[in-house]
């Protein structure tokens, strides 16, 4: 079952990491579509956030729970951030 969830977070990083360059690309001279990258980055989050969770909750060391939620919490900040950075810098721009 951990293999799962585990298999679910790569899955999830990677298709963020593939959306990553769409975005830069979008925030540098496709504004009409950064709306749209931006939302295929978010919607990863809640079956990343659900997956780490999922980790968690399998294994028995209170500080590898602690760890694997705190790296997640981490990415997912990260993304949200830059995610937003980039739309408001083309939202002002």
């Amino acid at each position: 079952m951990v293999q799962g969830f585990q298999e679910q977070m790569l899955e999830c990083t990677a298709d963020i990491n593939d959306a990553v360059e769409p975005l830069k690309s979008a925030a540098k001279g496709e504004a009409e579509k950064l709306g749209h990258r931006v939302m295929a980055i978010s919607n990863q989050i809640p079956a990343l956030t659900g997956a780490a969770i999922g980790v968690a909750s399998k294994t028995t060391s209170s500080q590898m729970q602690t760890s694997i939620l705190e790296q997640s919490k981490t990415l997912v900040g990260e993304i949200i951030s830059s995610s937003l950075s980039l739309y408001i810098y083309v939202c002002i721009s």
